[in-house]
């Protein structure tokens, strides 16, 4: 920044003082006041020596006590005055600033906001504009007064010597090349100080914002090394900024002591020959003494002066950016909602593709659209061209028959409700957020009515202050499900229950149809018929919610109608339990499908955590109660507590609310290290955690003690345990215990346990989600082993032998399927590798993948295979749940025989000695995996698939 660029911003930051000028002009007259009360000492002081010691003069003996009061009283009024006031005109400044600066953010254009991190323009708003309050307070006290100050010393100083005043000034041009220098890099090492400062603000925003996904996935260590970094460059330029700045008083102060010094020796000599009276000496002494503390001060003010003018560019650069425009002039008071796209184009700035090309659309009123594609297919682009969000490059849009670029932005806007993706509530009232962006007053009977019409007047009345209760950070103190509610429903009733606040949702309706953008190759499109909105069709869906009874035209596709709603079971009211009773006395076995007299809270839906740690097979069985809970408890909130190793498989899943890892490895790591007290720590740490999220009920769905300890750490009033054993049956309130055996179907306990929290058999199925980065990869790593076309992948490995099927065995099978077209694909974990290679040796065909895929990924990949073969392991159940045609082999472990879909196979040969378990009795033979023929399990495979082998097999030598 040049010299005149500094000088054009203090200017333009006076002009903000303008409106106070009254103010500015006191601050300003108190502080000249100040200095020439300052620069009176030594003027008082030549008199008092001269007059009273040299001369004896009675008369200055009275006067000049008097004389140094009355000085020191305007001295100390002046510096009172000028402090507050130009302390008030700062503050009133940075005001002004962060005001226009808000006022100026409200009217950017969206594409700003893509541009700049949203941390920068708070650390814009709040640090950067703080900085701007020196330059009008402090640095303004320090060039004027200070100035002044020097000045009038340095004029006493002429008058009374100008001989000696002249070697003073022989150092001044020394002194100004060194505070130019100094400046330069103070203004450079504040400009990039704040730069730091605003992407440490942008990491802790984000940081702040992700808590459950940074632990989910295990980003922990590398946010701390970010934010290390980040937080290391602020410290880093503070140090050089300390460093330079002071640095520089010294200096200057070292040149000036250098002429003070030549000042005195020459005044010296001046008194010898008496052309210096004893006062005269003195008072020049004092003088230059007195010129030390302004000089110090001014050689220093550059680096506030430097961070303030840094600050007041970067604020000035966000007001000055260009706000939307709005060319319509055209008004339209109430649309009817006919919404036509003529060939549009779009091209995001910087990107080298359009993300909209000839998209031509009619949509007519009362009709509903869902926009149906892959992930970046340009659902959202087009939906933000809608209210000119941004602008086509290419064609246009018609509202009405009426160009939306010819529409006042204002009656555009308010012709188009927005239900986003994102849950955004403010910190305020219940009611407040009802009525968001309701033009006039809306009345408390509008406000009641539009929660009535969504529904959330139930839980509404449950809070402690109703609709006045405040609900904190975007509803920190309303449960997922209320937010979600208060949101979505309540929010977008208040606009179709006031008339006055009418918008034309161009949502709802009562004619559906399904439209895919241009370029969008996926196959299905799917209507949605029978809700207020379309749910977002993406590779993650929002999560519908049920209605109580049909839509518009009878049951939808996520709405469940009279006619096919689960009839409620109702549940038994038990006798009130004491909150302080024990749980184990309180203990209830089931052993059938009853239903538990769960005492769960009324009037708001229930906070629920399934605890299922370990391991990989198990936690892919027990998803299917996830559905089960979700069927029960539409609104709930429900979380997974599960050891890292499996966190994964439930990462994605768009019906779960979070999911919390045990840190059971590092628990280990402290134990072997015997670091009691951090594990003690740790461990309550992790309870305090648990006991903040104020479950309702808990599911200990794996019946361990570590489980069952789990669950009772969380403090939830009802703990059901899922055949609850090893002393963890006294841990819960509730024990359910399924017969062994009689349910074959895969996931049965499970399905027991959602049968007897009141949720239906047919609700029970298992539910693993693919996220749309894992699928990407999954499909990179497949194409660059070279698998294309169909693919079948064989599950080879567990963490028992007697689970095994033989190698040879394996390598044969590939070469089967090989001939048949589908490319063999050995799946498998780290620990799988040197097996796969072994197979993979007895059958060139296949392609190796073992260890070359995480866990989500695995499920991804899985997702896409044509048809999967695998033994007693956790990805075998994968195939199942994501309902790939699967041959399941099974033997001295059998843990299920009923896949509960066709499109599955259990293979199981039930001899006197199996199912074994861990406790094998054929020598190590495994007659029940050896009868397992390759011909057979071929068979089997090729019969899914709906056709037959073309050749037969022959058995390898």
């Amino acid at each position: 920044m040049t010299r005149n660029d500094s000088f054009a911003l203090y200017r333009r930051l006076l002009g903000y003082v303008r409106p106070y000028s009254k103010v500015f002009a006191l601050g300003v007259l108190a502080m000249i006041i100040n200095a020439a009360a300052e620069a009176s000492v030594p003027a008082l002081l030549q008199q008092l020596i001269d007059g009273s010691f040299v001369k004896k003069d009675p008369e200055f003996a009275h006067l000049m006590p008097l004389a140094l009061i009355v000085l020191f009283i305007v001295r100390g009024l002046s510096d009172y005055v000028h402090s507050v006031a130009l302390a008030s005109v700062a503050t009133h400044v940075v005001l002004d600033l962060r005001t226009t600066m808000f006022q100026r953010i409200l009217t950017l254009p969206l594409a700003y906001f893509d541009r700049q991190p949203s941390a920068a323009l708070m650390s814009k708003l709040t640090y950067n504009a703080q900085q701007i309050s020196p330059i009008i307070t402090s640095s303004l006290i320090t060039i004027v007064k200070d100035s002044l100050t020097v000045v009038g010393l340095l004029g006493y100083m002429l008058w009374l010597n100008w001989k000696l005043s002249l070697l003073f000034f022989t150092v001044l041009p020394v002194i100004a090349w060194v505070i130019r220098s100094v400046s330069r890099r103070l203004r450079q090492f504040s400009r990039a100080q704040q730069n730091s400062m605003g992407s440490l603000t942008h990491v802790a925003h984000e940081v702040l914002g992700a808590p459950r996904e940074i632990r989910i996935f295990g980003g922990a260590a590398y946010e701390a090394k970010r934010f290390h970094d980040v937080a290391a460059s602020v410290r880093r330029y503070m140090m050089k900024t300390t460093r330079t700045s002071t640095a520089n008083g010294p200096i200057v102060q070292f040149i000036a002591v250098l002429a003070l010094a030549a000042i005195i020796y020459y005044a010296t000599l001046a008194t010898r020959s008496d052309q210096l009276t004893v006062g005269g000496f003195v008072s020049f002494f004092g003088a230059m003494a007195l010129l030390l503390a302004p000089l110090k001060r001014l050689s220093n003010v550059n680096e506030a002066l430097q961070r303030g003018l840094a600050a007041a560019a970067s604020v000035f650069e966000l007001i000055d950016a260009e706000p939307e425009r709005d060319t319509g002039t055209r008004e339209l008071s109430r649309s009817s909602g006919h919404l036509r796209f003529e060939d549009v184009g779009f091209r995001y700035p910087g990107a080298e593709s359009d993300a909209l090309d000839g998209v031509t659309l009619d949509i007519r009123p009362g009709e509903s659209v869902a926009l149906v594609g892959a992930s970046g297919s340009g659902k959202s682009t087009l939906m933000s061209l809608i209210p000119r969000f941004y602008s086509p490059d290419r064609g246009r849009i018609l509202l009405d028959e009426l160009d939306t670029h010819e529409l006042r932005l204002a009656d555009l806007r308010a012709n188009i409700a927005l239900v986003t993706q994102h849950v955004v509530l403010f910190n305020d009232t219940v009611a407040a957020n009802i009525a968001y962006g309701a033009p006039g007053e809306v009345s408390r009977e509008q406000i009641e009515r539009a929660a009535e019409a969504a529904h959330a007047m139930e839980f509404i009345r449950e809070l402690p202050q109703g609709l006045d209760t405040p609900i904190g950070e975007n509803g920190a103190r309303l449960s997922g499900g209320q937010r979600q509610r208060l949101f979505d429903r309540a929010r977008a009733a208040q606009g179709r229950a006031d008339p006055a606040a009418r918008r034309s949702d161009l949502g709802a309706g009562h004619r559906e149809r399904a439209h895919r953008p241009a370029g969008d190759r996926q196959p299905e499109a799917r209507p949605h018929h029978g809700d207020d909105r379309p749910p977002a069709v993406d590779d993650r869906q929002r999560r519908p919610r049920r209605r109580d009874g049909p839509g518009p035209r009878g049951r939808g596709r996520h709405a469940r109608g009279a006619a096919g709603a689960r009839r409620a079971v109702p549940q038994a009211a038990p006798a009130p339990v004491p909150r302080r009773q024990r749980a184990g006395r309180d203990r209830r076995a089931m052993n059938t499908a009853a239903v538990l007299p769960l005492e769960l809270p009324a009037g708001r839906p229930p906070r629920i955590l399934i605890v299922r740690l370990s391991a990989i097979g198990d936690v892919v069985m027990a998803s299917g109660l996830i559905r089960s809970l979700r069927a029960r408890w539409p609104d709930a909130t429900i979380h997974w507590l599960v050891e890292p190793v499996a966190a994964p498989l439930l990462a994605h899943n768009p019906r779960l609310d979070g999911v919390k890892p045990m840190p059971r490895a590092a628990w280990q790591k402290l134990w072997r290290e015997r670091r009691l007290g951090a594990l003690a720590a740790e461990v309550l740490a992790f309870r305090r955690s648990l006991r903040a999220e104020r479950y309702d009920l808990v599911l200990d769905a794996q019946g361990l003690l570590k489980s069952g300890l789990c669950a009772w750490m969380t403090g939830a009033p009802q703990r059901v345990g899922l055949r609850s054993h090893e002393g963890s049956q006294f841990l819960v309130h509730h024990r359910v215990m399924p017969p062994r055996g009689a349910d074959r179907r895969i996931g049965s306990e499970y399905r027991a346990l959602g049968i007897a929290l009141g949720a239906a058999d047919a609700d029970f199925k298992l539910d693993l989600a693919v996220g749309a980065a894992q699928r990407e990869r999954a499909r990179a790593v497949l194409a660059e082993a070279g698998v294309a076309g169909r693919w079948v992948a064989l599950c080879p490995f567990t963490t028992r032998p007697q689970k095994h099927w033989f190698e040879d065995r394996w390598a044969e099978l590939a070469g089967a399927f090989a001939a048949q077209g589908l490319q063999p694909v050995i799946v498998g974990g780290p620990g799988d590798v040197e097996a796969a290679r072994r197979i993979a040796a007895l059958a060139p065909a296949a392609v190796d993948l073992a260890g070359r895929l995480r866990l989500d990924e695995t499920v991804a990949a899985l997702a896409e295979a044509a048809l999967l073969v695998g033994v007693d392991t956790g990805l075998t159940h994968m195939g199942t749940a994501l309902d790939v045609p699967t041959v399941a082999l099974f033997g001295s472990t059998r843990p299920y025989l009923d896949t509960a879909t066709p499109r599955s196979v259990v293979l199981y040969d039930a001899l006197p000695c199996s199912p074994c378990r861990r406790r094998p009795s054929c020598a190590g033979r495994f007659d029940c995996m050896r009868s397992l023929q390759v011909q057979r399990v071929f068979d089997t495979a090729v019969g899914l698939l709906g056709g037959r082998p073309m050749i037969p097999l022959v058995p390898a030598p």
